[in-house]
């Protein structure tokens, strides 16, 4: 995780911090690790982690995860069927360069979804059994989420460094029935619970970046200056009924008798008809400088200047809104070491953010609001 002033030099679409989720690293040995275990019920998994050098040289390296999770939950009537599998490959063609390819695919099906209980009702002294789901078996969702990409590390010299990745992510959902549940408790015995239903879902994020370090000192005080550029390019595919809308409801149901005999599907939530309902593209470029003025203090200065562009679409094809907007947005953090694995620091930092794509609970699903600059004032203090 990148927290704090740091998160200047690292990413230019989140403020404050970002979480970085990555596949597990090739390691220098021989790896080869087998678990099995059982979260609970008939959810039994399966893990492998395989990993290790290539060649003698131990220039080529690779990581291999397979997992695989089956069976009902410790909850009746929720079963739920993983998969995942990842790849990382690295390769040092000089030790001073890093190239890495890597690669991963999650599959989630999930019957008999969780319930979402609304209290209607005040003054009752139950609650539904946690142990049963009290939902219709067809419900539930199908997601498949596949990602890749690469990455480079190279040391050119002394002074200079340069940094660069991509990555792919593409995430499909499709409900097997469409359906999931909510439910709203009047009384012990007289439960009203609605069906959704959502058509299949499609979401496609690509980007990448590149940066140039440089390590120069004028006098005593030492610089990192940055210079860096990324984009992110996404779109999304969505089917003309609203994914949320409310398909059925029934009154009058117990905790012994909540069966709902299955609807037949809408004819538009068959796949073929997806259609454009966003797209959008965020670049920008950044310029930084990491000054440290001794072994104490230090402080960082930069400036990014961020441009958005985002579009939403009608079922129907035509624009529905739109914006291509620029920004200039600068941040300033001061830091203290008191002692070396001590630091305190205080930041400011603006950030241009892309407008709230509107839910589907909503009348105006899918329409883009304007971007917009936040800015954040933070003092903290991190230990290592």
């Amino acid at each position: 995780m990148h927290g704090g002033p740091g998160t200047f030099l690292h990413d230019s679409n989140s403020i404050g911090g970002l979480v970085n989720y990555v596949t597990k690293s090739p390691t220098a040995y021989r790896l080869a690790k087998l678990t099995v275990g059982n979260y609970g019920g008939e959810q039994y998994y399966l893990h492998a982690d395989l990993g290790g050098p290539i060649d003698a040289e131990k220039r080529f390296r690779y990581r291999l995860n397979l997992m695989g999770q089956n069976g009902e939950t410790a909850v009746k009537g929720n079963s739920l069927h993983r998969e995942l599998y990842s790849f990382a490959l690295d390769w040092n063609p000089t030790d001073n360069l890093l190239l890495n390819l890597h690669a991963r695919r999650h599959i989630y099906r999930q019957n008999g979804s969780p319930p979402y209980w609304n209290s209607a009702a005040t003054g009752y002294n139950w609650v539904p059994d946690p142990d049963q789901t009290y939902t219709q078996g067809y419900t539930g969702s199908d997601q498949e989420i596949d990602t890749y990409g690469g990455k480079l590390d190279w040391r050119i010299n002394d002074i200079f460094s340069l940094r660069a990745n991509y990555v792919k992510n593409v995430s499909q959902s499709d409900r097997k029935e469409g359906f999931a549940a909510r439910s709203y408790l009047f009384a012990r015995d007289n439960i009203r619970q609605f069906l959704l239903y959502g058509g299949p879902s499609y979401y496609e994020n690509k980007g990448g970046s590149v940066y140039l370090d440089a390590k120069v000192d004028t006098g005593p005080v030492k610089h990192t200056l940055v210079f860096g550029y990324a984009l992110t390019d996404y779109r999304s595919l969505a089917t003309p009924t609203n994914p949320s809308a409310r398909f059925l409801i029934v009154d009058n149901l117990t905790f012994d008798n909540y069966k709902i005999s299955r609807p037949d599907l809408p004819q538009p939530w068959i796949t073929g008809c997806r259609y454009k309902q966003n797209t959008g593209i965020r670049e920008g470029f950044k310029i930084g400088d990491d000054i440290r003025f001794n072994e104490q203090w230090s402080l960082l200065v930069g400036a990014s200047r961020s441009r958005l562009r985002q579009e939403s679409f009608n079922a129907d094809g035509s624009r529905g809104s739109k914006y291509d907007e620029a920004k200039v947005t600068p941040t300033v953090s001061l830091l203290y070491k008191p002692i070396p694995w001590l630091t305190a620091y205080g930041a400011y930092m603006e950030q241009f953010e892309l407008g709230t794509i509107v839910g589907s609970s909503y009348i105006n699903e899918g329409e883009v609001f304007d971007p917009y600059v936040s800015k954040q004032y933070e003092l903290g203090v991190k230990a290592n």
